[in-house]
This record gives C-alpha cells, structure tokens and sequence, in this order.
C-alpha cells in the first residue's frame, strides 16, 4: 500500500510537470523571461517531488 502511494505520488508530480510544459508549449508571447524562468523553476520542484516520492518507494521495497 506505501509503494502504491509513493508511486502515486511520483505519477501525479510527473503529470504537473508534462501539463506545465505543454501549457506554455501552446501560449503565445511565451518569451518574456521571467515566464520561462517561473516555469522551470516549478518543474524543478514537481521533479524533486517526483524524485522524493521514488526514493521513498524504493526504501519502502528494500525494508519489505
């Protein structure tokens, strides 16, 4: 049950950071820098989240 919650949690913030990207993707007027710099930095975060999320699935696994 812990393992399927972690690797939830790894999917959902994967999905947050392929959303985000298509969304500005298909925006026009996307190159105002600061846009561009926000975006990245919450992808950077959905990513560390994802990687968190996995590190816990794969303790959870070895502890088992």
């Amino acid at each position: 049950m812990a393992l399927r919650n972690e690797l939830a949690a790894f999917g959902e913030s994967v999905e947050r950071v392929r959303s985000r990207a298509m969304e500005l993707e298909g925006r026009p007027g996307v190159k105002q820098q600061e846009d561009i710099h926000r975006a990245i930095i919450e992808m950077q975060r959905s990513l560390d989240t994802a990687r968190k999320a996995v590190d816990r699935a794969l303790k959870i696994v070895k502890n088992t």
